[in-house]
């Protein structure tokens, strides 16, 4: 980001309609979408966020965990095979789901 987009920015909250900062914040259509987590409350939003992402990047040509050489180097160093069943497991639902969330 530029410094002129950060003027622009501080300028645009300090005008009279907006309020500044603190008010931008109080505002109820604001205040719904400050949370980076969704609400999981909500069964159509949780498909929508989990369930698809998992569906379309599971079998997305040339993903790690198609068996790449960074899961095999994990696999290998785990103790035994349930560890090395498990962490892969661990790393596919940490990359596929939550890395993208943000």
């Amino acid at each position: 980001m530029s410094l002129s987009q950060v003027g622009a920015a501080i300028y645009c909250v300090n005008l009279p309609e907006v309020g500044g900062i603190e008010s931008l914040m109080a505002n109820k259509d604001v205040t719904d979408k400050l949370s980076i987590l969704p609400d999981f409350s909500i069964t159509e939003l949780l498909i929508t966020l989990f369930i698809i992402p998992l569906a379309v990047q599971w079998w997305c040509p040339g993903a790690e965990s198609g068996g790449g050489g960074y899961i095999m180097q994990r696999m290998l160093t785990a103790k035994n095979e349930n560890h090395a069943i498990w962490v892969t497991f661990f790393f596919n639902i940490l990359h596929y789901e939550f890395r993208p969330l943000p």
